[in-house]
């Protein structure tokens, strides 16, 4: 049987056309939709495909989107202009496939009249408030209006909008979520919340065991350069801004990386009158927080499930209110590192830098034992509680195992106020671990240092000033709302 001749190409200009075939991105197909009748329930992309939706007011939204696009070929469903395609009614956008780009939509269901500033607050502990029956709309599913399907990778959200937008789910006081995050290397970034009126969570990101690979499989989900605004509905438990799995999946290793995000006042309870305090709630493994600023924010951010996490250079800015609080430390493995908090006023399980009594080996709902911690470089400015360690949640639980195998590094606490106690310890924490190089200083008062550890910690006059932040409000959020421009800019055909 003869072969067929091998392939050559012999002309350099050929040459040159074939790797133009073989090595750029092909345009698919360009579809316009500008009314309601153009939203599909399923959509199906193809590499290169790009929806542009025109600029409008679309009622009663939903549609999944599938396929998708390649790495070096996207699919792009984008709003042209950006920010100018508003949802109302109950809406859910779906992802499904991979590599899909949505960007530019605006989920905002605040009434013309809409005051941020009226008072909002819950009035007890345990229930939120009733929705708004003025609210112009919300998800159609708990999940929320947007949603990262099981499975779904490489997809990214970015410049869009979401404020008030809570009202249709007929669910609304088990909660919802403004986006649920599933599947694998997913990213949301230069995106916008604020006024949030429901329970339940801004972000939830959250793996299905049944669907997806195990707790072994990183996640590796990217959040980044978000704006997350006010939300002063906030009452007892479940009102967090980002939880990352939950209680009966704390062994998965997410391995997702929150990073050079802006909070601000993004919990807000005056007087401390709710009692949930976690702004972002850790309930995995491997998770990275890094280079946030939480301004203004009356909460935390709390490790607590999972392990082997990272919090370094992330700036905790409380404006001396009581309910501010910084770092709660629950588990085993994780680095707290290189962090400023600056007049953060809570105290007891919401002290600035607080790692609690536990059980060692509990991995269920309860408090797992504090052990094999960092504790390195971080400044404490003016905090009314800057360090707690052992701190009893006394929830009822037979709590007895203090903190242990502390690696508590080159950290300064400073203060100019004689009513702020600077160290809260169960026990001597010292027997274990590593201690050196912290200093601590009062620049008014000799007293008030509280229950100073046995080794470790040097008096010592230290001053310093706060420095640049990691982040600043106009590096976030969408480029037509307070954000950078060309944060997304439109594929080129």
């Amino acid at each position: 049987m003869n072969t067929p001749p091998a392939f050559t190409i012999r002309s350099p200009f050929a040459a040159f056309l074939f790797f133009l075939m073989v090595s750029l991105p092909s345009f698919g197909e360009v579809q316009i939709w500008n009314t309601e009748a153009d939203f599909p329930e399923t959509c199906e992309l193809k590499p290169g495909d790009r929806i542009i939706i025109e600029g409008g007011v679309y009622r009663n939204i939903s549609v999944k989107f599938k396929g998708g696009g390649t790495e070096d070929n996207r699919a792009y469903v984008y709003a042209e202009p950006l920010g100018s395609v508003h949802f109302i009614g109950s809406a859910n956008l779906e992802l499904a496939g991979e590599y899909i780009t949505l960007a530019g939509l605006v989920f905002d269901g605040r009434p013309v009249d809409f005051d941020p500033t009226e008072s909002n607050q819950v009035t007890t502990r345990e229930k939120g408030p009733v929705q708004d029956e003025r609210s112009l709309g919300g998800p159609l599913k708990s999940g929320g209006p947007v949603m990262f399907i099981e499975n779904s990778r490489h997809c990214r959200l970015t410049n869009t909008f979401f404020a008030n937008f809570d009202k249709n789910y007929s669910g609304y006081e088990k909660g919802l979520n403004y986006i649920m995050l599933r599947g694998f290397e997913n990213e949301i970034d230069h995106c916008h919340f604020e006024h949030k009126r429901s329970q339940n969570v801004v972000i939830f990101i959250k793996p299905d065991p049944k669907k997806e690979p195990g707790p072994d499989v990183k996640r590796n989900h990217k959040l980044h350069h978000n704006y997350f605004g006010e939300r002063n509905f906030v009452a007892s438990n479940g009102w967090e801004t980002i939880r990352i799995s939950d209680s009966s999946k704390q062994e998965f290793q997410m391995a997702c990386k929150i990073d050079s995000n802006y909070f601000f006042k993004s919990m807000v309870n005056p007087g401390s009158l709710a009692l949930e305090k976690e702004i972002i709630s850790n309930k995995s493994r491997k998770n990275e927080y890094t280079n946030n600023v939480f301004d203004a924010c009356d909460g935390q951010l709390t490790l607590r499930h999972g392990r082997d996490c990272l919090v370094e250079n992330n700036w905790f800015l409380g404006k001396r209110s009581v309910g501010a609080s910084g770092v709660r430390v629950i588990g085993t493995g994780h680095v707290v590192r290189n962090n400023l908090f600056h007049e953060v006023g809570g105290e007891g399980y919401a002290s600035t830098l607080v790692a609690m009594l536990g059980g060692y080996g509990i991995v269920n709902n309860q408090y797992e034992g504090v052990e094999n911690i960092v504790i390195e470089g971080n400044r404490f400015i003016n905090c009314a509680q800057p360090i707690s360690l052992g701190y009893d949640n006394r929830r009822g639980e037979e709590y007895d195992d203090a903190p242990r195998n502390l690696t508590v590094v080159n950290n300064q606490v400073l203060s100019d106020g004689d009513e702020y106690k600077m160290f809260r310890l169960s026990s001597d924490v010292t027997t274990t671990g590593t201690w050196s190089g912290n200093t601590y200083y009062n620049s008014k008062t000799q007293d008030h240092y509280g229950d100073i550890p046995a080794k470790g910690w040097e008096k010592k006059e230290i001053s310093f000033e706060l420095g640049t932040p990691p982040i600043v409000r106009e590096m976030t959020g969408p480029s037509y709302a307070g954000g950078p421009q060309d944060s997304f800019v439109v594929p080129a055909e």
